[in-house]
C-alpha cells in the first residue's frame, strides 16, 4: 500500500514500508520508542504546479511454495525485524543469504541472538558491492552468525527447521523464529491510479523491477535530477 503527496507542485509517492512504527520490540520483551515515531510529514497540498509523479520503490517478499512457511505467527519477514514490528527469540534462522539476508541476522545477532543463515548459492551477499560486503563478512564473523551455504529451505515447523545441505537432508532445531529473507516481488499498484492525474510518472526502484538497493538509489537520483 502506497500514500500519495504533493510536494512543491510534484506528486511524490510513498511505499507504506516507510512509514513509522511507534515502538521498537526487544528480544527481552522491552519496548522502546521509535524515534521515527515522532516525525510529522509536512503539509503540501496547497501546491497546484504538478508536472512530475515521483515513485519511490515498493515490493512485497516472497513467500515461496514451502510447507510451513506461510505460519505468519512463526515466519517473519526481514523488514519486520528491521522495523521493529516482531519480537524475537533466542534461537533464529535467516533463510536467504542476500544483503539483507545478511543485514538482518547481523542486526539480530547485535541484540543477542543466536543466528544462524541457510543459502541455496555456494556463496552469500552476491548482491553487494566490495565494501559493504566486505563489511558484512567481518560482522558475521565478529557475532559468531553461522552461514550453511548450498543449503535449500525444505519444511518448516515450530521448532524445527528442515533442509537439504549439499543434497543431504538436514535439521535445525529449537528454533524460535524464522526470518523470510529470500528475495521480494515488486508491488507497484499505485501506477495505474496516477495514469489520469495530469503529471508524468516515473516509476522507480523494485516498483520498476527488483534490484539491490544502490542500484533503486542510482535511478531515484536520476529522477531527482530529471525534475
Amino acid at each position: 500500500m502506497q500514500d500519495a503527496l504533493r510536494l512543491n507542485g510534484f506528486a511524490v509517492c510513498t511505499p507504506a514500508a516507510m512509514s513509522p512504527w511507534p515502538e521498537r520490540r526487544r528480544s527481552n520483551g522491552a519496548q522502546t520508542k521509535n524515534p521515527a515515531a515522532h516525525l510529522e510529514l509536512p503539509d503540501f497540498e496547497r501546491s497546484g504546479l504538478c508536472s512530475d509523479a515521483r515513485r519511490a520503490d515498493c515490493s512485497n517478499p516472497m513467500f515461496l511454495p514451502i510447507p510451513g512457511l506461510n505460519n505468519r505467527e512463526y515466519v517473519k519477514t526481514a523488514i519486520e525485524v528491521l522495523r521493529g514490528r516482531t519480537l524475537y527469540g533466542r534461537k533464529v534462522v535467516v533463510a536467504g543469504g542476500g544483503m539483507t539476508g545478511a543485514e538482518t541476522a547481523v542486526f539480530l545477532a547485535v541484540q543477542g541472538c543466536d543466528v544462524t543463515i541457510i543459502e541455496m548459492a555456494p556463496d552469500i551477499i552476491t548482491d553487494a558491492v566490495a565494501q559493504p560486503r566486505a563489511c558484512l563478512l567481518e560482522h558475521i564473523r565478529k557475532y559468531n552468525i553461522k552461514v550453511h551455504t548450498h543449503t535449500k529451505l525444505t519444511k518448516v515447523s515450530e521448532g524445527t527447521i528442515y533442509a537439504e545441505e549439499y543434497g543431504e537432508p538436514v535439521e535445525f532445531k529449537h528454533i524460535d523464529m524464522l526470518v523470510n529473507a529470500m528475495g521480494v516481488r515488486s508491488n507497484n499498484p499505485l501506477e495505474a491510479e496516477l495514469k489520469d492525474c495530469g503529471c508524468k510518472v516515473v516509476v522507480v526502484g523494485d516498483a520498476s523491477s527488483t534490484k539491490n538497493g544502490y542500484k533503486n538509489i542510482r535511478e531515484g537520483f536520476n529522477a531527482g535530477n530529471a525534475v
